[in-house]
């Protein structure tokens, strides 16, 4: 069994210590030719007085060595994202300039440990942090204790090359994400698996017609183009499965209902690759949007399928769906269900 340390909140009188292992920190970085938060002139940017007042809002954390009182590992923790990187608001906690004692190998995974309880103890749905791209080690690092990459940022050319990286802490197998670069090669994978098969991309922004992630990204210039007065914005989600970052589905969901949509397209569409089918990813995938909607301020969402396509009726149903009516359209017969929040 390993060493048992203390987790608990930093004083204000240990914010030296804390700043002299992150001194130690960077002087062994450069040592070694790594770049982190080394290159961007990092103890000026956030001089002692930071962790000071860190300190006393309460958002700073530390693990302790019970037998001599060491501060041997710490971070700097933040409700929202304090840089703006992250597209959405979400119910997460982030955690920044996290450092542990060389001589306490292990200290920064129990570190982890204590702040993924910390945020699930709160309600968090999320534990999110970043680390340069260059710093191939850190991330994988970071991908062994179940952080996933879902974005690239920059603060410019040799100074910081960021990958965002989160931890979804609730227990499904999906976890739901904005497009993002990282993504790209995923998402015409995705759409290349969809046209071999045949299938209809319901859901998916069109992916079909664009032959680059790039020109796909910007599908809200798009649609407003094609549908004019009766455009209305899309959101499109990623389902990603967890355990290996596989992209399984996408989702897209459209508010206010236009009248095109009230008629029998409705809110949401979504689609699942069909190497991924028969696991009820559209099921999960359509549960797990329902409370995004809900925070929109949404009271009942409306949400259509053709009327032979029983997986997607039992996955509507199975979410709470109800059947209002039958609408034909293009000599299709669709089903019109709503779900109450």
């Amino acid at each position: 069994m390993g060493k048992e340390y203390v987790f608990r909140r930093m004083t204000v009188e240990e914010a030296d210590r804390a700043f002299e292992l992150v001194l130690d920190r960077i002087s062994w970085m450069n040592e070694k030719g790594i770049k982190q938060w080394n290159t961007n002139h990092y103890e000026e940017v956030y001089p002692l007085e930071h962790y000071q007042l860190t300190a006393q809002l309460g958002n700073a954390y530390l693990l302790e060595d019970p037998d001599n009182g060491s501060l041997i590992c710490f971070g700097l923790i933040a409700y929202e994202d304090e840089e703006e990187n992250w597209d959405e608001d979400a119910s997460a906690l982030y955690l920044h300039t996290f450092v542990s004692d060389r001589n306490y190998p292990g200290a920064g995974s129990v570190f982890l440990e204590h702040l993924e309880e910390l945020a699930r103890q709160q309600g968090l749905a999320y534990l999110r942090l970043d680390c340069d791209k260059r710093n191939r080690k850190l991330q994988e690092y970071y991908e062994s204790h179940e952080f996933y990459p879902v974005d690239f940022f920059s603060l410019g050319e040799d100074i910081y090359e960021g990958v965002m990286m989160e931890k979804e802490l609730t227990d499904d197998r999906l976890m739901l994400m904005r497009p993002t670069e990282y993504y790209a090669d995923q998402v015409m994978d995705f759409r290349d698996e969809m046209l071999e098969a045949g299938d209809d991309l319901s859901g998916c922004a069109d992916l079909e017609s664009v032959d680059s992630f790039e020109e796909w990204l910007d599908y809200n210039t798009r649609f407003e183009k094609t549908y004019g007065p009766d455009f209305v914005p899309s959101r499109i989600y990623l389902a990603v499965r967890k355990e290996d970052r596989r992209l399984v589905g996408m989702m897209d969901y459209r508010t206010p209902l236009s009248e095109r949509l009230l008629h029998c397209f409705g809110n949401i569409g979504y689609s699942v690759r069909p190497s991924e089918r028969g696991n009820r990813y559209a099921e999960e995938m359509l549960r797990l949007l329902l409370p995004i909607c809900r925070a929109e301020g949404e009271e009942k969402l409306l949400v259509s399928c053709d009327k032979d396509n029983e997986a997607s009726k039992l996955t509507i149903i199975r979410n709470g769906g109800v059947l209002e009516n039958e609408v034909e359209m293009g000599g299709s017969v669709i089903l019109r269900y709503w779900i109450t929040l």
